[in-house]
C-alpha cells in the first residue's frame, strides 16, 4: 500500500448516516479535485448468509475486504463505510453475552499492525428518535436492522466506541443540518491531511 494514501473511516450505529455522509464527502472531495475512492465495508463481493450469521466468518470477510481495497489503490483518499472497529465489534457482539464485555485498545492495536489504521475515524451519532426513523424507513429492513434498535445493542456499541478515542477520532452528531455536518467533516479531513503532509515533509 502506498504511504500517500489517506484513509477515512466512518463508524457509528445503524441509522446515524455512515453511508449518506461517506457518499457526500466523496462527492465533495471530487469537487475539490481530490482523488478518492469510496467503499462500503462489504464491497469485496456478496457476503453469504453463512458468513453473516457466523461471527468469525463475518469478521474474516470484512478484514479481507478492507485488505483488498487497501492493496488496490495508490495515492488516493480511501473512504470506508465502517472499518475494523465495526468488524471486531460485530464479532464480539455475536459471540459474547451482553452486559460484561470489556474492550481493550490493545486488541485493536494488534489488528492495526496487519491492516493500516485510518488517518481519520469519524464516529457518527444521533438521537434515538431520529435513528429509529432512519432505520425503519430503509428500502429493506431485516432482522439485523431491528436488532440494532435494541437498547442492549446501543449500549454495546456506545461502550465500544468509547474505547477507540484518540487524536485521530472525532465524534459528530448527525441530527444537525446536513450542510453543517458536511462542512465540519471536510474541515477535519483537510486539516488532518495538511498536518500529515507537513509532518511527512519534516
Amino acid at each position: 500500500m502506498s504511504l500517500n494514501n489517506f484513509i477515512i473511516a466512518f463508524e457509528g450505529l445503524d441509522g446515524t448516516g455512515k453511508t449518506l455522509f461517506s457518499s457526500i464527502i466523496s462527492d465533495e472531495l471530487d469537487k475539490l479535485n481530490v482523488s478518492n475512492k469510496r467503499w462500503p465495508i462489504d464491497s469485496h463481493g456478496t457476503i453469504t448468509s453463512r458468513e453473516m450469521l457466523d461471527a468469525d466468518l463475518s469478521y474474516a470477510y470484512y478484514v479481507n475486504s478492507i485488505r483488498t481495497r487497501l492493496a488496490e489503490a495508490t495515492k488516493e483518499v480511501l473512504i470506508f463505510d465502517r472499518y475494523l472497529p465495526s468488524a471486531l465489534g460485530y464479532q464480539k457482539l455475536r459471540k459474547s453475552s451482553f452486559g460484561s464485555i470489556i474492550f481493550a485498545k490493545s486488541e485493536l492495536n494488534k489488528i492495526y499492525q496487519s491492516i493500516v489504521k485510518p488517518d481519520l475515524t469519524i464516529v457518527l451519532h444521533s438521537s434515538e428518535k431520529v435513528r429509529r426513523k432512519r432505520v425503519l424507513s430503509k428500502p429493506t429492513v431485516d432482522q439485523y436492522d431491528i436488532d440494532s434498535l435494541e437498547t442492549k445493542n446501543k449500549n454495546f456499541w456506545c461502550d465500544f466506541y468509547s474505547t477507540i478515542i484518540d487524536e485521530s477520532v472525532i465524534f459528530l452528531d448527525t441530527t444537525r443540518s446536513k450542510e453543517d455536518i458536511t462542512r465540519e467533516i471536510l474541515k477535519e479531513i483537510l486539516s488532518t491531511m495538511h498536518n500529515q503532509k507537513k509532518h511527512n515533509s519534516t
